[in-house]
Formats: C-alpha cells, structure tokens, sequence
C-alpha cells in the first residue's frame, strides 16, 4: 500500500508541475500575441509573434530573444 501511494504522489506531484508550466506557457503566449495587436511596425509583431510561437512551443523566451 505504501509504494503505491508513493507512486501516486510521484505522478501526481510531476504533473501538478507540467500543468503550471503548461499554463505559464499559455497565459506568456496569449500576452505576446496580444501585444502584437497593439503595435503598428511589421518588425515588431514579427517579435512578438516569433516569441508567442516560442511559449507555445515551450521554448523559453531567452532562446528566442
């Protein structure tokens, strides 16, 4: 009983840290998009796109910069 509950707190915990990855990912990669909406230069929403597709990817935002 005791390894299975340990198991399940390992799977648990793990996922517990992809979900707020995948939501740190999600809510950088609405902000980045909806910066690009705000700006008129093609240069600058090709940034901000280029970095909304980073987070989407999972990518971190220095790999991209």
């Amino acid at each position: 009983m005791k390894k299975e509950n340990n198991t399940l707190i390992d799977k648990t915990l793990a996922n517990k840290d992809y979900l707020w990855e995948m939501r740190r990912n999600l809510m950088s990669e609405q902000r980045y998009a909806l910066m690009a909406f705000a700006v008129q230069d093609s240069q600058t929403i090709k940034d901000y796109l280029d970095r909304a597709q980073g987070e989407a990817d999972g990518r971190p935002i220095c790999s991209i910069i």
